[in-house]
């Protein structure tokens, strides 16, 4: 996925810290939908790269490290950017970012994990409001990926949309909603997985709100509107965009025609297409999309699928703007990448394996189980917690830092 930013200073800015996957969805959609931005980070934020525009933009990811990327200094930019007339707009985790958990912007909080549906993904039907935002929405169906919930505490917090029913298709952990057909077999299924699994627990649930905070507007989304090919949600995006003071291009941006691929380019996609493969040799996952892998219960199934975009996302790029000729010092970061990768998957793999016997025993869940050994090396490679941590975090993190310098003029 190549992705440009528009050369002029456009009134939008976009926070790509801690989005990783869904910084890459949301980039592809903004620019294939001619919405105008400017790419920043945490540290542009806490220098005041906030001035002058109308629009923040925050997609997913996990909120709590988003937060603390920001630190104290950008959390008060955002704050006073808000408050000052600049508007704010988040999807997923980035509207749990704004909550009274994060920034604070709208008297809103998120439903502790153990109450929520937390495994949740795909269409669903809402019920909306008169906003302009549903402006030519005939059938408001849209993407979750796997949201958080709200509860809404102010009266002055509009709800603007609700979630009413799940599409058959849709999946609640790795069982096809279709699949299940009656409120004791979902039961079952819950008491068997030990969380809520039944997407009807979401009927009447917040899934957009609005709200002010100071003189800004704020627009939270648990709906993904920039899910890839998603003609109703692409709408309300490019809607939303233009209501909150974006900037609109007369014409998206043509795509660049591919180029030749380097060797180190060649051998991190290498790493990457492994890694995948030994997930689906195994039948672990499949992909779902042609961005997004649908996963067994107990294995990791988005940190592997987001490794296997972020790969993807930066050989294309340097494929986009070298060729086969990345300058030498660039080459050297690659490679060191590369085999940071090499060495992650080498663990991966054993990982996997470890999981899929295990599977055949008992049920098992992505943070817990039965073997020391296994837990051990789980923890090793993802960390303790359920959001981003270990030698995967790691890697992420190498492969991001290199990614953005090539995504961001300013940064170039």
């Amino acid at each position: 996925m190549k992705i440009n930013t528009t050369l002029h200073e456009p009134s939008a800015v976009v926070l790509w810290d801690e989005s990783f996957l869904w910084g890459l969805i949301a980039l592809r959609t903004l620019r294939q939908k001619g919405l105008a931005f400017r790419l920043i980070r945490a540290g542009d934020i806490r220098a005041g790269a906030l001035d002058g525009h109308k629009l923040l933009f925050v997609p997913g990811g996990w909120a709590s490290n988003k937060l603390k990327a920001l630190g104290d200094g950008g959390v008060e930019a955002i704050r006073q950017f808000v408050r000052d007339g600049g508007n704010y707009l988040g999807f997923c985790g980035g509207a749990g970012l704004a909550t009274q958990d994060g920034l604070g912007l709208l008297d809103i909080q998120r439903v502790p994990s153990e109450y929520r549906v937390p495994s949740f993904s795909g269409q669903v039907l809402c019920s909306v409001d008169d906003h302009l935002l549903w402006s030519g929405i005939y059938k408001p169906v849209f993407w979750a990926w796997w949201p958080s919930q709200f509860r809404v505490k102010g009266n002055e917090v509009r709800i603007c949309a609700q979630y009413d029913k799940a599409l058959p298709d849709a999946y609640s952990s790795d069982i096809r909603v279709g699949s299940v057909r009656t409120e004791a077999e979902w039961s079952e299924r819950e008491a068997k997985y030990g969380i809520h699994l039944n997407p009807a627990r979401l009927a009447g649930e917040p899934a957009v709100v609005e709200g002010f905070f100071g003189k800004g507007r704020v627009l939270l989304s648990l709906l993904h509107f920039d899910t890839p090919d998603d003609a109703r949600g692409n709408r309300v995006l490019r809607q939303a965009w233009s209501n909150l003071g974006g900037t609109l291009l007369a014409e998206p941006p043509a795509e660049d025609s591919c180029r030749l691929l380097s060797g180190a380019v060649k051998t991190l996609l290498h790493e990457a297409r492994a890694l995948i493969a030994v997930g689906e040799s195994l039948r672990l996952w499949r992909w779902r999309t042609h961005w997004v892998l649908q996963w067994k219960r107990g294995v990791r199934g988005l940190e592997y699928c987001t490794l296997a975009n972020m790969a993807a996302a930066l050989a294309e790029n340097l494929s986009f703007r070298f060729g086969d000729d990345i300058p030498e010092q660039t080459t050297e970061k690659l490679l060191a990448v590369a085999h940071l990768f090499a060495s992650f998957r080498t663990r991966a793999e054993i990982l996997l394996h470890q999981e899929y016997e295990a599977m055949m025993q008992e049920p098992l869940a992505y943070d817990r189980c039965n073997h020391p050994a296994m837990q051990e090396l789980r923890i090793s490679l993802f960390g303790s917690a359920k959001s981003y941590g270990g030698e995967f975090k790691t890697l992420l993190d190498e492969i991001d830092s290199l990614l953005f310098q090539l995504i961001s003029p300013a940064a170039a």
